[in-house]
This record gives structure tokens, C-alpha cells and sequence, in this order.
């Protein structure tokens, strides 16, 4: 039983790092011609991203 709360729990974290990491970044920091704005805070919010995980 516990196994298959860790994996739901896991599985919880893991879609919310995708969706953190490669979506929600980039909508905030890439325009729409697909120029990076403000690269360090971009970085900086994929490395929390990544701590959070």
C-alpha cells in the first residue's frame, strides 16, 4: 500500500517538475519571436524548479 502512495506522490512531482521546468519558464521568459528575456532570472527559475524537486 505504501508503494502506491509514494509512486502517486512521485508521479505528482515529477509532472509538476515537467510542466515548471519546460513550460511555465517558458512562457514567462521567451517572447513571442522566441527571444530569451531576462536569461539569469530564466535560469534562476529553472534552478528553484529544480530544488523544489
Amino acid at each position: 500500500m505504501s508503494n502506491k502512495i509514494f509512486e502517486s506522490i512521485l508521479d505528482e512531482k515529477i509532472s509538476f517538475f515537467k510542466f515548471t521546468f519546460e513550460q511555465t519558464a517558458k512562457n514567462i521568459f521567451i517572447e513571442d519571436g522566441g527571444k530569451l528575456i531576462h536569461p539569469g532570472e530564466y535560469g534562476t527559475y529553472r534552478e528553484n524548479a529544480c530544488k523544489d524537486f
